[in-house]
């Protein structure tokens, strides 16, 4: 049995540990969970992470395809609602689409990298041999980062990087695409030859009519409207056939009252338009399906 003395000295050593132990025990907070700046965001701009994504009518799959927006293409976030995202794209058209398609990245200043050919694949690694991001379209968009070799550094909207062969797109040093001429819409039109038609398709995958004239322009500097109808109710009037020059937009009603088809004009009777059945073809003023249908042209370059 303890003295009264020792007694005390162990409960004093017993109730000093208890404190050290007390002392050294740490609370350690619940961890939260990350949360995607893409989440997050229900406003301003992000970038569209996929190779080329459908903008529908309403948010479901499904739906009616209004348009479709690039690699890289900044869409102004409207709402947000179980996944979705209601967006405005360049192009001006209003709908939906899956918040998995967009990046965490917004627009970033300085040169970009536009895609001049049909398509082009973004590489891992500045070698051809090596794994593939991903697609991209003519058209698309991505920050350079470096440019010193053989291959193009960017930025994808993912926050990685990739390379493109340097023939595969040109380097816009102000970030924009500068103007061009008629030539060039035609030049840019013609890329698009044999590509099938799809209804609010905007890339050599799948292209609809206005697609086709709005993406010519676009890859000359030029904003127009996406819809045919716009199209036609704005640009400069051409008042007859015979005034007509390569690059004017000619206009057919076809499926409705008013313009509801599209094409380019290349001279010598000649139009290149995406046709249901066709796809994008070359086909003549003088076939009476289009001569009885014309209702007018329009000139934006």
């Amino acid at each position: 049995m303890l003295s009264p003395k020792a007694l005390t000295k162990a409960l004093v050593i017993l109730l000093f540990i208890t404190l050290s132990q007390a002392g050294c025990t740490k609370t350690t907070p619940p961890v939260k969970k990350p949360v995607s700046p893409v989440q997050e965001k229900t406003s301003g701009t992000l970038l569209v992470k996929e190779s080329v994504v459908d903008i529908l009518a309403e948010q479901r799959e499904g739906s009616e395809r209004l348009t479709q927006a690039l690699l890289g293409m900044p869409v102004e976030i409207l709402r947000t609602a179980e996944g979705w995202y209601q967006v405005r794209v360049p192009d001006g058209k209003t709908g939906w689409l899956p918040e998995t398609n967009l990046g965490w990245a917004t627009v970033p200043e300085g040169p970009k990298v536009l895609v001049e050919t049909p398509t082009a694949t973004v590489f891992r690694y500045p070698d051809p041999l090596s794994p593939v991001w991903l697609k991209a379209y003519k058209g698309s968009q991505l920050p350079l980062i470096d440019a010193s070799g053989s291959f193009l550094q960017v930025k994808l909207p993912t926050g990685t990087s990739g390379w493109l062969e340097q023939n595969k797109g040109i380097i816009l040093k102000t970030g924009k695409i500068p103007r061009g001429n008629a030539r060039g819409i035609v030049a840019a039109a013609r890329n698009y030859l044999d590509s099938p038609y799809l209804w609010g398709g905007m890339t050599v995958k799948g292209i609809d009519c206005s697609g086709l004239t709005y993406m010519a322009h676009y890859f000359n500097g030029i904003s127009i409207p996406r819809d045919s109808r716009d199209q036609f109710a704005s640009g400069k009037p051409i008042t007859a056939v015979d005034q007509l020059q390569p690059g004017d937009l000619v206009f057919f009603s076809l499926s409705r009252p008013g313009a509801s088809h599209v094409g380019i004009f290349l001279g010598a009777g000649q139009f290149i338009h995406a046709s249901p059945g066709k796809g994008v073809t070359v086909s003549s003023l003088a076939d009476s399906r289009y001569t009885n249908h014309y209702v007018g042209a329009r000139r934006y370059w």
